[in-house]
């Protein structure tokens, strides 16, 4: 039957991994409007496309398992959907994947995994850090934004394998917290992939519903473990930014960020 709201996989690959996430929606809201695919808006004075993904995916790595939920005003067959976006669809985006679900059914992240290659070198500091890193009771990354602090990731590593050349980072995500894979490379010791070329993938997004409920292993429960932030760059808290906007509420006009 055709569905009124369908949830979408799909590939971010390529040079669309340079793609921001304002940008990904952008585009794939003229896709569809140059598909023909007609979708409703929020209310209020700013509507908006009810097209919404679970995660952000940062910029510069590959998804290859993202996810997508978009709400129709007309229904479309699931098939139909994915015929018509992949018709108009730029290289480097690829949907894999399409079903009709409940309008009030929203996905909610309970895993998200990543993959990078490695250099022989980096293997072997890696049999090295990874074990010392899952051993410690906690693991605090440090973060300036929304505001200075430490976070103890510890309760968000579920997995962290190096195998065949490849690092895998399998991480648990909450609504208020999860680690992030930048930061975890660098605990673990090893040159930004930014820096050094290698292929960065989040490989997989696990969805709550789509889980089989009787799982023994389970994300953490309450909220994060914070401290202060003793060691933080004064120039990068204190330093104001430069004022080069042609708009908004500056000197020079507006902050656009």
């Amino acid at each position: 039957m055709p569905g009124d709201k369908h949830r979408l996989r799909f590939r971010k690959s390529g040079n669309l991994r340079f793609l921001s996430h304002l940008d990904l929606m952008r585009s794939v809201e003229r896709l569809c409007r140059r598909a023909a695919i007609d979708f409703t808006f929020t209310g209020g004075f700013h509507p908006q496309p009810r097209i919404v993904y679970a995660l952000a995916l940062p910029l510069g790595i590959d998804g290859c398992n993202e996810v997508m939920e978009i709400e129709l005003a007309t229904p479309l067959e699931s098939e139909e959907l994915l015929i018509r976006l992949r018709a108009h669809a730029p290289v480097g985006l690829d949907f894999t994947s399409a079903y009709a679900i409940d309008v009030k059914t929203a996905a909610a992240i309970r895993r998200k995994i990543y993959s990078m290659s490695l250099m022989a070198s980096e293997v072997d500091i890696l049999r090295e850090t990874a074990p010392k890193l899952l051993e410690q009771v906690s693991v605090w990354a440090p973060r300036l934004k929304p505001r200075p602090r430490q976070v103890n990731i510890k309760p968000y590593l579920r997995r962290i394998e190096i195998e065949d050349g490849k690092l895998t980072l399998d991480l648990w995500v909450k609504p208020y917290g999860t680690a992030r894979a930048d930061e975890l490379i660098a605990l673990l010791g090893l040159p930004s992939p930014f820096d050094t070329g290698a292929m960065l993938e989040r490989t997989d997004l696990e969805i709550h519903d789509e889980t089989y409920s009787g799982l023994s292993d389970a994300p953490p429960a309450g909220i994060p473990e914070l401290k202060p932030l003793d060691i933080a760059s004064s120039a990068l808290l204190e330093a104001p930014e430069p004022a080069t906007a042609t708009w908004g509420p500056s000197p020079n006009g507006p902050v656009v960020e």
